[in-house]
């Protein structure tokens, strides 16, 4: 291994693995939290010495110190009172996978517990309940992983990469907790933002990209499959066509616009815009960034992987605020070849 190439878990790849809004909003919001611990901390001081009184406050930096404060001594307890919840109530009404009861899937599991190099396995629940496809929690030192069970009826074709779909779905989840995305101090910073409906929007659509972007690091070969999951579900995504989802984007004017604007992912046409920007779509380059079978992955690869894919590039991060630029159907081609998924699947090693 060439230790003179980032590791794909250090510091300084993990950010580049981050969608570039995903960032801003971060910093921004550290900023604006920051303030007001500051200010709450002064606030605290200075009402237990007696040296300031609330009421003599003008409305609005009355306001401010208020909510400063409630910042400081309320969040942390709500914070933590909804990582409780959203951790405990797949445990009710899902199953947990163990050695016995999903042994496939728990293998999956442990193989990125270690090559994630968390010091412990999250806890793996199918819940047909579940809200996502997947979604992860944290709680103290333990994490939990709910996976819609719709993701254990779309196996895949090819007889070397079985549960494709849920593969992809696991490495987006074990690559945001291992980023730190769903640490206290991450949802505590960002208090602010998820308070305004909008900017929690934003938020959520950046973290998807991001999500993706780990996913594509991580499983390349099942990123097809995944897509076509997204489009059409577990019966019919082998017959989807990855150029077909891809060519709509930046086809659909104000119309595309306007989803694009308010939902909390994106469109899906971007989505897989980017990962053909990333050469996830296309067999030939596949072959490149996934010459082996999934269950050989190893940190040497990952760091082929990383250099290969360009994350850093903007191209790769995939359209955000306005649709991406058309493509000839000669370019599409390029970057994503006609055939179904089923056929795309075929093409691989």
């Amino acid at each position: 291994m060439d230790d003179s190439r980032p590791s794909p878990f250090d510091k300084r790849t993990r950010r580049a693995l981050r969608h570039h809004w995903q960032d801003r909003i971060l910093w921004v919001s550290t900023i604006l939290t920051a303030i007001l611990v500051i200010i709450a901390i002064w606030a605290i001081v200075e009402l237990l010495r007696g040296d300031l009184r609330l009421g003599d406050l003008s409305g609005t930096a009355h306001n401010l110190v208020a909510g400063a404060i409630a910042l400081m001594t309320i969040a942390p307890s709500l914070i933590i009172s909804a990582r409780v919840i959203r951790s405990a109530k797949p445990r009710a009404t899902g199953a947990v996978v163990t050695p016995s009861q999903f042994p496939e899937v728990y293998e999956l599991v442990q193989t990125y517990t270690a090559l994630f190099q968390m010091p412990r396995a999250p806890k793996v629940i199918f819940d047909d309940s579940a809200d996502n496809l997947s979604q992860s929690t944290a709680r103290l030192r333990s994490n939990t992983i709910t996976l819609h069970t719709d993701l254990l009826e779309a196996p895949r074709l090819n007889p070397e990469g079985t549960l494709a779909v849920l593969r992809f779905a696991l490495a987006r989840e074990f690559g945001l907790l291992r980023d730190g995305r769903r640490n206290f101090g991450y949802q505590f910073v960002l208090v602010i933002v998820q308070g305004v409906p909008y900017l929690k929007t934003v938020l959520a659509r950046a973290e998807e990209y991001t999500a993706d972007r780990w996913g594509a690091l991580i499983a390349p070969e099942a990123a097809a499959d995944y897509c076509g999951f997204l489009a059409v579900g577990k019966g019919l995504f082998a017959d989807t066509s990855l150029q077909e989802l891809a060519r709509p984007a930046g086809h659909g004017g104000w119309a595309e616009l306007a989803p694009a604007w308010t939902m909390a992912v994106p469109p899906l046409p971007w989505r897989v815009r980017a990962f053909a920007e990333l050469g996830v779509c296309a067999p030939d380059t596949l072959q490149v960034l996934s010459p082996c079978a999934p269950q050989q992955l190893t940190p040497d690869l990952l760091h082929q992987r990383y250099h290969l894919m360009n994350f850093k590039e903007p191209r790769t991060q995939g359209a955000f605020w306005f649709p991406p630029k058309r493509h000839s159907d000669a370019e599409l081609a390029r970057i994503c070849p006609a055939g179904t998924v089923a056929e795309f699947d075929q093409d691989l090693p």
